[in-house]
């Protein structure tokens, strides 16, 4: 496994896509889905998680800040640097859905840095040269979708 994201090759639908700040409440449209990590407490019974993704011959790969991470000045920022900047993003996490897990890793780590607009930007340009879905969490906690409709 590569160091950094989860990499899970699955045969089989189901796939849960953990809260990355589960004891913070998730806001959901009318539809269930989520749409923002909220800044208030998670106050249920029920799991926090974000939703299930359902996939076949498929690779999920994830980069997020749930376990490693580090605090500065009482903000959370993940493991990843960028090169850019030589600073870590306050990012919460980045979702890959790839046939293959190699690239899904090599992507979701790459794209763990961009603000929505270059995530948005790039995820159109590799979908031109492979089938290509994924989610990213802002550090606002605002969830931005890409071609995911099919795996609800």
């Amino acid at each position: 496994m590569l160091e950094g994201a989860a990499l899970l090759a699955i045969d089989e639908w189901g796939i849960i896509a953990e809260n990355p700040e589960d004891e913070k409440e998730v806001l959901r449209n009318v539809n269930g889905m989520p749409t923002r990590i909220t800044k208030y407490k998670h106050s249920g019974d029920k799991d926090n998680d974000l939703f299930e993704i359902k996939i076949k011959n498929m690779s999920y790969s994830t980069s997020n800040q749930k376990n490693t991470y580090l605090m500065i000045n009482n903000e959370k920022y993940g493991h990843i640097i960028s090169p850019k900047t030589g600073f870590p993003s306050q990012n919460k996490q980045v979702g890959v859905i790839t046939k293959s897990a190699f690239f899904g890793d090599i992507i979701s780590t790459g794209l763990y840095n961009q603000i929505p607009e270059g995530f948005y930007k790039i995820m159109e340009r590799l979908s031109c040269e492979m089938e290509i879905s994924g989610f990213l969490i802002d550090k606002f906690g605002k969830i931005h979708y890409f071609n995911m409709e099919k795996h609800f």
